[in-house]
């Protein structure tokens, strides 16, 4: 069973727009955090699959994206995102009481999964991350890094293009086109945003011995948008961790010839720490 619902922040009652996937006789609950760019409506064809496996399924727009109100892109305060990711667990942990809740998380959705897992005690139970945003692909040098900061300093509300074409996300054309063709995604940038993400990366990667959750991260070699190289960095020295290399893929291997083995994967990884 399908159900919208709205969650108001407690910091700034801003209304978090969201979607939850009922099962049958749920075992556990796995929240999903979006990439940048996208929203919760694309990950359907996932909970569908998921809760055929008595797993509810729940997801949410992150600020700028999807349905959530204001300029795409552009969330000034990282610390209110992160803040919105607590308030979605909260509420699905009242209604879905003694349930054991897990993570899954995209792209930037995956770099906000480890920042929760590293800095948050929320009784997540286990995290699925997915090509994480560590860092870009391309190498941001220091003086582009310099320009948007300052940037954002004259305008935080300002953004900059950062196009995503569908042959970067998957091989298979017809969700290349799904992707290029879906009015609520995006491609504007905010700068603090962009600021925050690459500060994030950075923060995660200084602390990944710290890393103790139990924890599922996978990435493909040939990623154009996420860097493989920081994702095996962070794998190195985090501890309960396990790491799937994929080749012949791209960014989103949940919507590419990989979608069966990373359905396989998420079932079996929150089946086994829900019985």
């Amino acid at each position: 069973m399908k159900k919208e619902f709205k969650v108001i922040s407690s910091v700034d009652k801003f209304e978090i727009h969201g979607v939850l996937w009922e099962a049958k006789e749920p075992l556990a609950v796995m929240i999903i955090v979006h990439g940048f760019g996208e929203h919760s409506g694309r990950y359907e064809n996932m909970a569908k699959h998921i809760i055929k496996n008595n797993i509810s399924v729940v997801a949410f727009d992150l600020r700028g994206h999807g349905k959530a109100i204001g300029p795409k892109g552009v969330c000034n305060d990282y610390n209110l995102m992160t803040n919105d990711i607590t308030e979605v667990i909260q509420m699905s942990q009242n209604i879905n009481s003694g349930l054991p809740h897990f993570m899954y998380g995209h792209s930037m959705g995956g770099g906000l999964a480890l920042h929760n897992g590293l800095f948050n005690n929320d009784m997540i139970c286990g995290y699925l991350v997915s090509a994480p945003l560590l860092r870009p692909s391309k190498p941001i040098g220091t003086v582009l890094k310099s320009i948007v900061k300052f940037m954002n300093f004259v305008n935080p509300n300002g953004a900059i293009s950062n196009k995503i074409t569908g042959d970067q996300i998957s091989t298979i054309s017809k969700e290349q086109n799904n992707y290029e063709n879906d009015p609520l995604n995006h491609s504007r940038l905010g700068t603090g945003l962009a600021v925050a993400m690459i500060e994030m990366g950075e923060k995660i990667l200084a602390r990944r011995q710290d890393w103790t959750k139990d924890l599922c991260i996978w990435h493909s070699k040939n990623d154009k948008l996420t860097e493989y190289a920081a994702t095996e960095k962070f794998v190195s020295e985090a501890q309960n961790t396990s790491f799937v290399s994929l080749d012949n893929v791209q960014h989103e291997t949940h919507n590419d010839t990989s979608r069966q083995r990373i359905y396989k994967l998420i079932v079996s990884f929150i089946k086994e720490r829900s019985q």
